[in-house]
């Protein structure tokens, strides 16, 4: 298993808008996102409960899929694995970017594996990016 790339990546989706936010990341703003306690936080406007834009979402949402994925506050869950935020940077405003650093908890093992991705939100859809290659999400309602 890649350790890197969590997600079940793939070469579909906005590649022009990757490019873009993976070019932003030497000038990245200086806007972070924290809890009032001062732990780091996922950015609120991509929290929420996520699926391929491939798939798209069912009503009700079929929480037993195995890629949704569903991103909280401190933690991004999916399927069999989840993800634990350590550090949050804007690249972007526009479209908004975020470099977001975690630790990775596979089956229940801990999280103890660092990982890296650009997440890149543009209205309704976010794209995840790591090492592996990158997926696009629709927001689910």
């Amino acid at each position: 298993m890649d350790l890197s790339s969590p997600h079940r990546y793939s070469a579909k989706g906005p590649a022009i808008l990757l490019c873009f936010a993976v070019a932003l990341l030497p000038y990245a703003v200086t806007s972070t996102a924290y809890a009032k306690n001062g732990a780091p936080t996922y950015p609120k406007q991509i929290r929420g409960t996520w699926m391929p834009d491939d798939i798209g979402c069912s009503s009700p949402v079929n929480y037993d899929s195995d890629s949704l994925i569903d991103i909280g506050r401190n933690v991004l869950g999916h399927y069999e694995d989840s993800s634990k935020v350590t550090r949050v940077l804007q690249v972007s405003r526009t479209p908004t970017a975020w470099k977001i650093d975690s630790l990775l908890n596979v089956g229940g093992d801990g999280y103890h594996d660092k990982v890296s991705e650009i997440f890149i939100l543009s209205g309704d859809n976010l794209i995840i990016a790591g090492s592996g290659g990158f997926e696009a999400y629709a927001r689910c309602k």
